[in-house]
């Protein structure tokens, strides 16, 4: 408060607060970047001079590389998270006046994953397939290769033992081939739910592996035959939304009250299912 304002216009008796009101704005502050230096004095005993002392270096996150780890996991988040490129970075990291090169950046990148994302990630696997269940399901990816553009696949697999905490690991493979989902259940038993892909039937040979189909591909079928069969097709769609409704009402009950009440409605409507199925192949 201005000095001239502290005392009352009328009486020109002093001012006292009584409160006060607070305004805000929101200040950007840029990434800044930050050389940090460890001084590590040397002894040496002024008598013998045949020994030198020094205290370990501080644990780097790869051997002889100035590459911190707030340093490494800021430009993956950058690469794989906003989308942008390593190029695009060391344009970023000159205007801050330091110079890391994109080549430097992508072998961080490739020695971060090989020495500690992917032991993470082959727990999380362990810990998919050591449920009873498994959800899996590949979706086509434009990569590069060989300085071409080609299509690639990314499978996801969710699973896990916690019925509370689902986990979710990702595979990539060049083609969609049976191989990829072949590999990652070989030593796979319980349930897998999957669509109707071909490639899932070599799975299902193994009698430790149970196949969950999928009721959205199901229904897109019937869908397919609406034209012909009207009447049984409609029929069955009405079943299968009412389905829907039931897991509907089980979202976020707790195991035990989910399968009680699939037993007492969906089971009904799985049996009226499988009646209009049976008179329609009579007809």
């Amino acid at each position: 408060v201005p000095a001239e304002s502290t005392k009352c216009e009328k009486c020109h008796e002093t001012l006292v607060q009584f409160g006060e009101e607070v305004t805000r704005e929101i200040v950007y502050v840029p990434a800044s970047l930050v050389i940090k230096e460890y001084v590590r004095p040397k002894l040496k005993c002024p008598a013998c001079k045949d020994k030198v002392y020094l205290s370990p270096p501080p644990p780097r996150l790869f051997d002889k590389s100035y590459a911190s780890p707030s340093l490494v996991t800021g430009i993956m988040t950058g690469k794989y998270c906003d989308h942008i490129p390593l190029f695009r970075q060391e344009t970023i990291f000159k205007r801050n006046g330091m110079c890391i090169p994109r080549s430097s950046m992508c072998r961080w990148i490739g020695e971060a994953c090989d020495r500690y994302l992917i032991p993470i990630a082959d727990e999380v696997l362990k810990g998919i397939m050591s449920g009873h269940l498994v959800n899996t399901d590949d979706t086509p990816h434009p990569v590069m290769d060989d300085k071409k553009c080609c299509k690639g696949y990314m499978w996801v697999y969710v699973g896990g033992s916690d019925p509370k905490w689902k986990s979710v690991y990702y595979d990539f493979t060049l083609s969609r081939s049976r191989e990829g989902p072949e590999a990652m259940f070989k030593e796979y038993k319980g349930y897998i739910q999957a669509d109707a892909f071909p490639g899932y039937d070599c799975l299902f040979e193994d009698e430790d592996r149970i196949e969950v189909a999928c009721w959205a591909h199901a229904r897109r079928k019937l869908f397919d035959t609406k034209e012909l069969y009207p009447a049984n097709a409609e029929c069955i769609i009405g079943l299968i939304r009412k389905l829907y409704d039931v897991e509907d009402k089980a979202r976020g009950l707790p195991p035990t009250a989910v399968q009680a009440l699939r037993i007492k409605e969906s089971r009904p409507l799985l049996k009226d299912i499988y009646k209009v199925l049976c008179a329609w192949d009579q007809e």
